[in-house]
């Protein structure tokens, strides 16, 4: 009953959808009125003795129902009801001749095929009626039917109605495809008008769409830039003062006797400030300047280092009903990247959901590798290539849709102040992310927990082993001149002392004006350039301009900040290490053996 009353035509306003009605249309209006019309049309037919009219008028009704009740094709439909309109005339002719309604039915087989299926259906049914008629016609000419004894002339009413029929037909099938070839031209040119215009409007929709991101990330980028700026220039004035709350104890230590009482202290002091100095990496890697990527690491060992590592026994000493569980992918693939910032990304999004969880929970860190193609939706600032990502996911409190966006903004938290960190561990998880070409996902939902998930483009070169320790007699120097150039006395002294204690011929000069001035008249086996002196030049136009007066001067480079274009423009040049501050013995006397040896070698290459 639902096809009888709603049948499942299409809602467009196409060809089809208009042919499909017609159809369906005519068959419920010839099923009612020809119920209506069965009973004394079957009264007439017996009455008069017509018999096959009884017969047509069942066959009829019957195929007008099946045809309605039952789910049929549009094809389907249509034929049938040709059919039954050929049949319907055929009949009729045959039963009571030209006088009837079998010429009309004959008619309508013809334009209804014109209608239905073209120009093509309309010429083969008017080439049907002719060959109808005209085989009939022979009937009549030797006067088989019936009828053709009680109709008066027959013979010549058959000839005018015949010759009437096929003008009409003619007329009538050939000039309704004309219209509805047209009438289809038309609909076809205003929907393709009509998608135009929709296309149009979706095109500058997800253009405005994209433009007002853009825009979001523009705002979003020049405030962290700012915020940036200032903690890359506070980060770089505590540096300078944490230089020798780190370095100066482990030289006054090696002057004590073991069982000295001053060592605990000095340690003691050496530790507070390598905490600063992790409070000040925080702050380079807000400002973007924090990381130097150039090892080869994995993420599994990251994970499976903070596991054992003081910093994951201390949350789970303060937080005893959080639970933390792991999951990686042991084909992980390496990436290229600082492990220590990665190492702090874990720790401050680990501490991030413990802090989601008062009443308890289960902490999940998961790893997998991907491949992300660049259409695929959703990654489209991503470059297209393999994939390492670490997911760290809690059952917490989640986070509110209206602050997704800004959980990443340097001291924005929903915490009590003084009671979680510095309020930079998001910010510091975002600079990872952002200085290691990756991407950072957050899925959460309010009272159901959060996961974030970080993407870092992978690497197929292989963990260097670098396990041997060194011994301070393998760097200890051979008397070798040393020129340190650094604006910050107390870094110059520092690194003074320390080289002093290696073994080398020291001098320092605290801009890069007065380091030209000495190599005009010394020529020094090794530079200290400090990168940002201020005021005067900076380490790359000092190194420039000594290579001019000495060529190939051998140099490393000193800063607070990760490797720059600068440092990276002073490296083509042919300066050699890099070395970052705060100095340490060992990281001072490393850097600098290596340099000498490798200039050493140069010299023999070239001998």
């Amino acid at each position: 009953m639902h096809n009888f009353f709603s049948p499942n035509i299409s809602k467009t306003q196409d060809i089809d959808a208009f042919r499909q009605r017609i159809v369906h249309n005519l068959l419920l209006s010839f099923a009612i009125f020809g119920s209506i019309a069965y009973i004394p049309s079957i009264y007439f037919a017996v009455q008069h003795k017509i018999y096959s009219i009884v017969v047509l008028d069942n066959i009829t009704i019957v195929v007008i129902w099946f045809v309605l009740l039952k789910n049929l094709s549009f094809l389907k439909k249509s034929l049938s009801m040709l059919i039954m309109f050929y049949i319907l005339g055929l009949g009729l002719l045959i039963a009571v001749g030209p006088a009837g309604a079998g010429p009309i039915w004959l008619l309508m087989f013809s334009i209804m095929a014109s209608v239905l299926f073209g120009m093509r259906a309309a010429l083969f049914s008017l080439f049907i009626n002719i060959l109808t008629w005209t085989i009939l016609s022979i009937f009549v000419y030797l006067h088989l039917f019936p009828w053709m004894k009680t109709l008066p002339k027959a013979s010549h009413l058959w000839i005018i109605i015949g010759a009437s029929l096929v003008c009409a037909n003619a007329m009538a099938a050939i000039s309704v495809s004309v219209v509805i070839k047209q009438i289809n031209k038309l609909l076809l040119k205003e929907k393709k008008v009509g998608d135009e215009l929709k296309n149009e409007i979706e095109t500058r929709a997800k253009a405005e769409k994209r433009n007002q991101e853009l825009l979001k990330k523009l705002h979003q980028s020049q405030k962290m830039e700012a915020i940036g700026t200032l903690a890359g220039g506070v980060a770089h004035d505590l540096n300078n003062v944490l230089t020798a709350q780190i370095g100066y104890p482990e030289l006054m230590i090696m002057d004590l006797p073991e069982d000295s009482p001053l060592i605990k202290p000095l340690l003691s002091i050496q530790e507070s400030g390598h905490k600063a100095t992790a409070i000040v990496q925080d702050l380079l890697t807000m400002a973007r300047r924090g990381v130097v990527v150039t090892d080869v690491i994995n993420i599994n060992q990251i994970v499976k280092n903070y596991i054992k590592s003081p910093e994951c026994n201390k949350v789970k000493s303060f937080h005893p009903n959080v639970t933390i569980s792991i999951d990686l992918d042991s084909d992980l693939s390496n990436i290229i990247g600082s492990k220590i910032h990665i190492f702090n990304a874990i720790m401050n999004l680990v501490n991030n959901a413990t802090e989601a969880m008062p009443a308890g929970g289960n902490i999940s860190i998961s790893t997998q590798g991907r491949n992300i193609a660049k259409s695929e939706k959703g990654y489209s600032d991503l470059a297209k290539g393999d994939y390492a990502i670490i997911s760290v996911s809690d059952t917490g409190t989640g986070i509110a849709p209206e602050d997704t966006e800004k959980i990443f903004e340097p001291f924005y938290t929903k915490k009590r102040m003084g009671r979680s960190g510095t309020g930079l561990g998001m910010t510091v998880v975002w600079g990872t992310v952002q200085d290691h070409k990756g991407h950072i996902e957050v899925k959460s939902k309010k009272n159901f927990g959060t996961t974030f998930t970080l993407y870092f483009p992978t690497t197929d070169k292989k963990i260097a082993d670098n396990t041997k320790a060194l011994s301070i007699e393998e760097y200890m120097g051979n008397h070798e001149s040393i020129l340190i150039v650094d604006d910050e006395k107390k870094q110059r002294e520092l690194a003074t002392d320390i080289l002093n204690r290696l073994n080398y011929s020291v001098t320092s000069v605290e801009s890069g004006e007065k380091a030209i001035e000495y190599m005009k008249t010394n020529s020094p086996d090794l530079l200290i350039l400090d990168m940002l002196m201020d005021p005067g030049i900076d380490g790359c136009e000092t190194y420039k301009q000594i290579l001019e007066i000495n060529p190939g001067q051998n140099s490393i480079i000193a800063s607070g900040f990760s490797e720059t274009d600068r440092v990276k423009e002073m490296q083509k040049l042919g300066a050699g290490e890099y070395i970052k501050k705060p100095y340490t013995f060992e990281k001072i006397g490393i850097a600098v053996k290596k340099s000498l040896e490798n200039s050493k070698q140069n010299r023999f290459t070239l001998l």
